[in-house]
């Protein structure tokens, strides 16, 4: 059994990690940290554990194996450092890190270590986009020309049902990132996995349009993002993230290629259809993918690497490729002009 203990108990760790780790035969929960205490206690009491008064206590406690830090953006690099010198492997949540130097120190202090360090980009793990690996890597539909891809939702305060203030997501200070690094990392990532090609450029618009805070002034990150983003094959094709879609969730994504078009989750009944270059069309058949999936994925698969001890494919250095393109993106946006990426 896997000691795992949490770093942070937000809405990420009640509604995905914490009943995935829970469900898990693998899994033993030992604990919970969080800055407001009564979101670990409430934890406990539903999952087991302890509540620990510090991250020191939760590091110093034998039993933890394993760390999962869900807390501010800000301080993802400092827990998961912390906790990978103190010999824990770790399930890091995104944005890795807010700065390239930091996401290097991650992984450096990793290999150091020799413990294993995840990061929960899910998105690659549904069905439908494992799916949609698997039609490409067949080479019947050839090589990938451009993209589009659209994910979004009502923002954090609608999912959370909490003031617009009170959300840490919406602070400048603590998440350093807006939706580019909350939704946009998803999207880059997943688009990383399925064309196995790298960007090499991006121009960005990123505007505060929407969210306010309860004074009614602007939330101090941007709230809806646009990318044109190039990949070194001369891939190209655009990348929205927005906390406005007020129709909820989307996860959208059409590849268009040499020999047709696929179309990921564009239509909420079918999450899968190819259409051919002749005019054929399949709706293609995800049940298997969904049968075999756990949550969503990511606590078996964090589980399964330590059992193993074998490197998980959302490792450090994908996470990484995900952040440089997030960064740039930033950056772009702020100066104006298409930024090369890192």
């Amino acid at each position: 059994m896997i000691g795992i203990a949490f770093i942070g108990s937000g809405s990420i760790v009640e509604e995905r990690h914490a009943p995935e780790a829970f469900k898990n035969k693998g899994v033993n929960i030992i604990g919970y940290y969080n800055r407001t205490p009564e979101k670990a206690k409430i934890l406990s009491k539903k999952y087991g554990g302890i509540v620990y008064i510090s991250i020191d206590k939760l590091l110093e406690d034998v039993n933890v194996d394993a760390v999962v830090v869900s807390s501010i953006n800000k301080l993802h690099s400092e827990h998961t450092i912390q906790a990978l010198e103190k010999g824990k492997h770790v399930l890091c949540e995104k944005p890795m890190a807010l700065t390239l130097d930091e996401a290097k120190e991650m992984i450096q202090s990793s290999k150091k270590a020799n413990r294993i360090l995840m990061i929960a980009h899910n998105l690659r793990l549904e069905p439908a986009f494992v799916a949609a690996k698997a039609v490409l890597q067949s080479g019947k539909l050839g090589k990938v020309i451009s993209f589009t891809s659209v994910i979004g939702s009502e923002g954090p305060e609608c999912e959370r049902n909490l003031p617009t203030d009170n959300l840490w997501f919406y602070h400048k200070n603590l998440a350093g990132i807006g939706v580019l690094g909350d939704l946009g990392i998803h999207s880059v990532e997943t688009l990383n996995y399925l064309l196995e090609d790298e960007f090499e450029e991006v121009s960005c618009f990123s505007v505060t349009s929407d969210k306010k805070f309860s004074n009614g002034e602007f939330i101090t990150v941007e709230d809806n993002s646009t990318c044109i983003l190039k990949t070194k094959s001369n891939i190209i094709g655009t990348m929205s993230a927005s906390w406005s879609y007020y129709d909820g969730w989307t996860s959208a994504m059409v590849l268009y290629c040499q020999n047709g078009v696929i179309r990921i989750n564009s239509n909420p009944k079918i999450p899968l259809i190819i259409n051919m270059k002749d005019g054929t069309v399949y709706k293609e058949d995800i049940s298997d993918y969904c049968n075999s999936q756990d949550g969503s994925g990511i606590m078996k698969m964090f589980v399964n690497s330590i059992e193993t001890n074998s490197e998980p494919v959302l490792n450090g250095e994908a996470g990484i490729s995900a952040l440089k393109v997030i960064l740039a993106s930033v950056e772009s946006s702020r100066a104006g002009q298409s930024v090369k990426i890192l």
